[in-house]
């Protein structure tokens, strides 16, 4: 009987402790410290768990400072518990306390004062039958003043369609706390909202908007952080959809307990609008001119191209004859549709040469130059506009007899070199590493034949990414008679070269052979560059050619 009531009792009291360590009542509030901005709004949270008694908790907020001591700020059960000086505040809602569930609460301070800065206390009334855990726990609340200063430049309000689009934007703020700052571009459209084009995080981190993140990683957006602190995006090769209200957000952080990051304050300011002028409206394509050539005559027609935005734009070139297709140069300067009597040059900036070589009678007809230009760059090109010229008419008389001026009078020996290392741009490797070869791609087997040489690249994959190849042909008379003051001296003569862009750059001694068309030069792709001679005499010499590499990226 003895050892039972023994038992009983070893029961009662291991009952009596579970139900001592299942009731420790639990209080808790928002990690801390905090740091707030001055205007802005503050939520602290405060929960309690594992109490006894009803399941709806009531809550007691108040605030100790150094000086004033302990402040009643709030209670959910006595609705006279605010402090007289907190009275106005708590009447109007601007401090208020939120019962989110039946055990938490949140005070909340709708515009938080310097005055605020506190360590705020929020107590449960004890409903446990036995006094366990703790009741109150606390968070401390520093508030400083809002410093934070967005002072953007207003962009250019006019850009032509295929330029850029420069934002700058200055985000400051009193270094008082450790407090770090942020940058958003963003672009408001009539009928659509705010969207964000690209942030810089306060950690330095890029974030692309949901629409800009293959146009970042292009090239299309880049970042140009200036000297005095201030933000920069340059926005290139714009479009339609660029045309709009450019906003800039700067915003005020602090890095929380845990590693999170928390905006403190933020201010958005407009930066100004943007009209892109439409490529169609200033394009404007012209040939030149009305002709009549002998049979065996050489055609040069110019076609002339114009617009506001000349310098942002790909030029797609084609000639045509009644309609058809005669030769095409796309917008990297590779000429196709041609043959070895029908070229096609870039001359100079929006210029381009048609020449056909021995004309026939089949080459009358009327000639016209059509125009695409495009816009963009990287992944994202796109055509903005096309044209075409006024008709021009070419007509082929027959006469009797051909006088055949002897052109150039050498043999080529094949002497290959490059040129000095290029310029180092952002795009490439400062020693680009390539090889180029030279072959005769046709050889004449009399005198008065054509001969054509070709210039071609190798490992250049990953040059040809960001840039493109200009080329330049060059002659060496070898040593001729006493007397002969043009090859006693090893003098190297410029042919031509053709630049990046396809530009064609006659040398002194050989332009009215190159104008004419009795000397061709020619890209046939990114990596291959042809020389024709229409009519090749015997001669003594050797011809060279410099390759150079050139960045087509805006740096």
């Amino acid at each position: 009987m003895t050892r039972i009531c023994r038992m009983e009792h070893l029961s009662l009291l291991l009952l009596f402790l579970s139900m001592g360590v299942s009731h420790a009542r639990v209080v808790s509030v928002s990690p801390g410290p905090l740091l707030r901005v001055e205007g802005q709004p503050v939520s602290l949270r405060c929960d309690v768990t594992d109490y006894e008694g009803p399941r709806e908790q009531d809550f007691d907020w108040t605030m100790q400072q150094a000086e004033a001591g302990s402040i009643q700020v709030i209670s959910t059960f006595d609705p006279k518990y605010s402090d007289l000086s907190l009275s106005d505040r708590v009447a109007s809602g601007d401090l208020s306390v939120v019962r989110l569930g039946d055990s938490v609460v949140e005070l909340r301070i709708q515009e938080v004062r310097s005055s605020d800065s506190a360590t705020y206390l929020c107590s449960t009334p004890s409903t446990d039958s036995v006094f366990s855990g703790n009741y109150n726990a606390g968070v401390a609340l520093k508030v400083i003043a809002n410093t934070l200063k967005v002072a953007p430049e207003a962009p250019e309000p006019v850009v032509p369609e295929g330029g850029d689009i420069t934002l700058s934007c200055n985000v400051t703020r009193h270094f008082t706390d450790p407090t770090y700052l942020s940058v958003t571009w963003s672009l408001r459209r009539p009928g659509i909202p705010l969207v964000d084009i690209l942030t810089i995080g306060p950690d330095g981190d890029v974030v692309t908007g949901s629409g800009s993140a293959q146009r970042y990683a292009d090239g299309g957006l880049r970042l140009a952080i200036r000297r005095d602190g201030a933000f920069g995006l340059v926005v290139a090769g714009v479009t339609q959809a660029d045309a709009g209200m450019y906003v800039c957000t700067g915003r005020e952080w602090i890095h929380e307990e845990g590693g999170q990051w928390k905006n403190i304050v933020g201010k958005t300011v407009e930066m100004g609008a943007v009209a892109v002028t439409p490529t169609a409206r200033s394009l404007s394509v012209v040939a030149m001119s009305n002709t009549t050539l002998n049979m065996d005559d050489t055609l040069t027609l110019t076609c002339l191209v114009s617009a506001g935005n000349l310098a942002s734009l790909a030029l797609e070139v084609t000639w045509l004859v009644d309609g058809r297709t005669a030769v095409s140069q796309d917008r990297d300067g590779v000429v196709s549709n041609g043959s070895p009597s029908v070229g096609l040059e870039r001359t100079g900036p929006g210029e381009f040469r048609l020449v056909v070589r021995g004309v026939r009678g089949s080459d009358k007809g009327m000639y016209s130059c059509r125009v695409r230009a495009w816009v963009g760059g990287g992944g994202r090109w796109y055509q903005a506009a096309e044209k075409t010229s006024n008709p021009v008419q070419v007509l082929v008389t027959q006469i009797s007899g051909c006088h055949h001026v002897p052109l150039l009078t050498f043999s080529l020996f094949i002497n290959v070199s490059l040129s000095s290392p290029p310029p180092i741009f952002l795009s490439l490797p400062p020693e680009p590493n390539f090889a180029v070869t030279l072959t005769s791609s046709s050889t004449p087997q009399v005198t008065g034949d054509p001969t054509e040489l070709a210039c071609h690249v190798t490992n250049i994959t990953h040059f040809l990414a960001g840039g493109r190849l200009g080329v330049t042909w060059e002659y060496t008379p070898l040593p001729g008679p006493p007397g002969d003051r043009l090859t006693t001296t090893q003098t190297t003569l410029p042919i031509g070269s053709l630049d990046a862009h396809g530009n064609l750059k006659s040398g002194t001694l050989y332009r009215d052979r190159l104008e004419s068309g009795a000397i061709v030069l020619t890209r046939v792709e990114p990596d291959t560059f042809k020389l024709r001679f229409l009519r090749t005499q015997v001669g003594r010499g050797h011809g060279g050619v410099c390759v150079q590499c050139d960045s087509v990226d805006s740096l």
